[in-house]
């Protein structure tokens, strides 16, 4: 079980930033890779991409859209309850000059929502 450390809501209620107690996953999972979830014995296994990490607390931190029965379920999750099932780190990590520690910078990445 990977226990919920720290939750809130980015925008009214549909985009929910979980911080998830996983300290293997932490400690070994790179930019590009993923996890993925299973609330609960019946839920739905879904892919998440890492948002963040932290290896020496190990939590790492999730973010969502609420978009369907097993992501509407994580969103009532609250502080302290757990998620079944969290697997990874999994996928290729990126690659790029710009991790290496001798060139190393400042790495920004955008994603749009669009909706009709």
């Amino acid at each position: 079980m990977f226990q919920i450390v720290r939750k809130s809501e980015m925008a009214k209620g549909t985009i929910i930033s979980l911080d998830i107690s996983a300290p293997k996953i932490a400690k070994k999972i790179q930019a590009g890779q993923f996890v993925i979830i299973r609330v609960n014995d019946t839920g739905e296994r879904i892919p998440l991409t890492v948002a963040d990490k932290d290896p020496f607390s190990g939590i790492i931190t999730i973010i969502f859209q609420v978009v369907g029965k097993s992501t509407a379920l994580m969103r009532s999750l609250k502080i302290g309850d757990s998620i079944k099932d969290v697997v990874g780190p999994l996928g290729k990590p990126v690659e790029s000059e710009l991790l290496t520690p001798l060139k190393s910078g400042t790495i920004i990445m955008v994603g749009v929502i669009l909706s009709e």
